[in-house]
């Protein structure tokens, strides 16, 4: 047998794979924002759009996948899939903050500087996140993609990172 025949094959397979894989995420994000009362938009382009254009690296990304809208624990909020590097996706979710205008970013490898004492204990509770405020807006990016109740736990603790974020506001940073 060609050995050509044997790679097409195999690439068929790996690449259906990958294609129902996308679809059954997309089936359960689909349900979670419909029980979360959140509008499931599907898929978007990262530069057109505030909050997204507020970031770089989600600006960057060209097209964000499975977005969801909506409030969550009293803040407007998106989820979504997007490319934070050329080699792999990642699961974003940005909050607004009505009163915070901070532009800070914080990595895992980098203890975070320019927050105040409540966000930095907030943060400790999950070191794993990267971190980005710009200008009214908290950018968090899961460790991994989540759904259902992860997604759900998530989303709590990026609340409590937003209102320790509003709370530090008027601290010396």
């Amino acid at each position: 047998m060609d050995p050509r025949l044997i790679l097409v094959a195999l690439g068929a397979v790996y690449f259906g794979a990958r294609f129902v894989g996308w679809l059954k995420r997309r089936g359960r994000m689909r349900e979670f924002a419909a029980a979360a009362g959140s509008q499931f938009r599907g898929t978007l382009p990262s530069d057109k759009y505030d909050p997204y254009r507020g970031f770089q690296e989600v600006k960057w990304s060209v097209l964000l996948y499975n977005v969801i809208e909506g409030r969550s624990d009293g803040f407007e909020t998106a989820v979504f899939d997007y490319y934070a590097s050329r080699a792999r996706t990642s699961m974003g979710v940005i909050m607004s903050l009505p009163t915070d205008s901070s532009s800070v970013t914080v990595t895992p490898s980098a203890p975070p500087a320019g927050l105040g004492p409540r966000t930095v204990s907030q943060l400790a509770l999950n070191p794993s996140v990267h971190v980005v405020t710009n200008a009214g807006h908290l950018l968090i990016r899961a460790p991994r993609k989540l759904d259902g109740d992860p997604l759900r736990e998530f989303l709590r603790f990026v609340a409590a990172v937003a209102r320790a974020l509003e709370a530090d506001h008027g601290v010396a940073r």
